[in-house]
């Protein structure tokens, strides 16, 4: 998701993807529209049975849900600045009337029975509304939020930015004008000293420090003020609420459990690493060969995929679930358009995946990978509410589906791509760097970690500014929301190690756990029949963040329970 959906806007936003939503209207009809939605809220009454009520709220959402995906595609292609305020203002109105809507009487006096239904699929659209309704931010707030967030992002993109170093130890360095990023890598390939490169590494983090620095303390203390109105310590357990990555202690333990993982090389260092390992030498193939060979696993999933290659219709279980449909284009960009989100059983989902027609590359096909998940996850989703059926809005379950399905795909390709030494190098470098970012994320809003400990466990070198990184970070502004990205990775890990004894029965009853999911359970309900409630508290699922880095031998009884346990599950 672009920064178009970043703030509280694009929470209650992104959310609310329609299942009739099309391609972006002519623009200026959709900008009409947005006026419309400045006229006054007609008023609704809502049935007396929970269940008829909840499918009128979503009926009710529609029209706006259309408007976003509108919008989302307008933000997307070239415009002037005046149109791009205008887009701005209407996500602002949007966002409002939203809220109006999930704030009215109705809507309040509906909420505790919604919670409360035999029906999991109206508890989990009452969930989600309430989830929303506790993080909702005041209209004034929402302005200032929107505007922090668009400096904070100006300032870190903006090519003014000037690096001089004159110590005589090092190389000349001079960087300034387009292109900065570039220039430093140059200069971090020939300087040989490392105590050079790491203050020009350290420059380039701090670039924006004097710029945002107030931008930063005034997020800082709004995020603050929101979760205190909740009754939360902090805005980490707002954004976590209701996740495994709920409590400090939680967000803390993972860190921890993960940090333990030196990668003996530190930012400054990596291109000159690189450049002496040898890249895999990998031949151009025609990208539509592994498309094939993931259709083939899916199959053995037990998905049912009919139609050409470029034009996927997706059953499961003799259920119709969506269509995806394949552009190849002659680019390097792997995108996925969600056209519409299923609300069953009336309708299904649809989705456009534009992918380039060539993959040279163990990290490209990995890339296509990543979002060719996404796509079957998304058609998968099988709630009767296209709210619950939105991929990302408190994510735990659904990036666990995601990353659980990258496990299973990833061998069909290795008869054409494996990684090598300088893949493996920048992958474990990747990991590294992420897990860092997200503890300077999660400390920025308020839990208290130690980051210079946790800088030198990973890359094995010393960063005294290293409690100084959130500068740097250009995510920052999402929040702590990469924490249930970073568990689900790592959840995905465990489960796929766990079960090497019983791959066939464990990729088929996983598919229909985590992805598919008809008996709409939630995440803990999913994971309940293989993994008890406490052993997941308990469980240092930080250290199955990096893959394959627990021995097998490790895992010999717990495996054989595992894959007993799968045996046991109905299909």
């Amino acid at each position: 998701m672009s920064r178009f959906a970043s703030g509280m806007f694009g929470l209650i936003m992104s959310c609310c993807w329609s299942s009739m939503a099309s391609a972006a209207n002519d623009p200026l009809s959709v900008l009409q529209t947005c006026q419309e939605l400045l006229q006054p809220q007609p008023s609704f009454v809502l049935n007396n049975q929970p269940e008829i009520a909840a499918k009128q709220i979503d009926e009710l959402l529609s029209p706006l849900s259309r408007l976003y995906f509108d919008l989302f595609h307008l933000s997307e292609l070239p415009s002037g600045v005046g149109f791009k305020q205008a887009l701005t203002r209407c996500q602002i109105v949007l966002g409002d009337r939203l809220q109006t809507i999930l704030l009215s009487a109705p809507i309040q006096a509906w909420l505790p029975h919604g919670l409360l239904s035999s029906d999991a699929d109206v508890r989990q659209f009452a969930q989600r509304i309430d989830i929303l309704n506790q993080q909702r931010l005041a209209p004034q707030q929402k302005g200032f939020l929107s505007t922090l967030e668009a400096s904070i992002h100006y300032h870190l993109a903006n090519s003014d930015f000037s690096l001089r170093l004159d110590n005589p130890q090092c190389l000349a360095l001079d960087i300034r004008g387009d292109n900065v990023t570039g220039q430093l890598a140059e200069y971090l390939l020939r300087e040989p000293s490392s105590q050079c490169r790491q203050s020009s590494w350290t420059a380039y983090q701090q670039r924006a420090q004097s710029r945002n620095s107030q931008a930063l303390n005034a997020l800082a203390a709004l995020r603050q003020t929101q979760a205190n109105e909740q009754g939360l310590a902090n805005y980490n357990n707002l954004q976590l609420l209701n996740t495994p990555m709920a409590s400090e202690e939680q967000r803390r333990d993972f860190i921890k459990q993960a940090s333990h993982h030196p990668s003996a090389m530190a930012p400054w260092s990596l291109y000159q690493t690189l450049t002496k390992q040898q890249k895999s030498a990998q031949s151009a193939m025609s990208t539509a060969i592994i498309l094939e060979a993931w259709r083939h696993k899916l199959t053995s999933l037990g998905y049912q995929i009919v139609g050409p290659p470029h034009h996927w219709q997706m059953s499961y279980q003799d259920r119709a679930l969506g269509s995806v449909m394949f552009n190849g284009k002659d680019q390097s960009k792997t995108l996925l358009h969600i056209q519409s989100l299923a609300a069953r059983p009336a309708q299904i989902a649809q989705v456009v995946l534009d992918y380039p027609i060539n993959i040279n590359s163990w990290q490209q096909v990995n890339e296509v990978l990543a979002v060719f998940a996404q796509a079957i996850v998304t058609v998968s989703a099988s709630s009767q509410f296209s709210l619950n059926n939105h991929n990302e809005l408190t994510g735990e379950h659904d990036f666990l589906a995601k990353y659980w399905l990258i496990k299973v795909l990833t061998p069909a390709y290795h008869p054409w791509f494996r990684i090598g030494e300088r893949e493996q190098t920048l992958k474990h470098y990747r990991e590294n760097w992420q897990l860092f970012q997200a503890a300077a994320i999660i400390d920025f809003y308020g839990d208290e970690l130690d980051l210079p400990t946790h800088f030198n466990q990973l890359f094995g070198a010393p960063w005294p500014l290293a409690d100084n990184a959130f500068y740097g970070i250009s995510e920052l502004t999402s929040g702590a929301s990469v924490m249930t990205r970073l568990w689900a990775q790592a959840m995905a890990n465990y489960l796929y190690q766990l079960t090497p004894a019983c791959r066939e029965l464990a990729d088929k009853q996983m598919t229909h756990l985590l992805l598919v999911n008809p008996s709409h359970h939630s995440l803990q309900e999913r994971l309940t029949p293989l993994l008890a409630p406490h052993s997941l508290r308990t469980l240092p699922i930080g250290s199955f963040y990096y893959d394959n880095d627990v021995p097998p031998q490790a895992l010999t009884r717990e495996s054989h329970l595992m894959c007993t346990k799968l045996r046991q599950l109905r299909p």
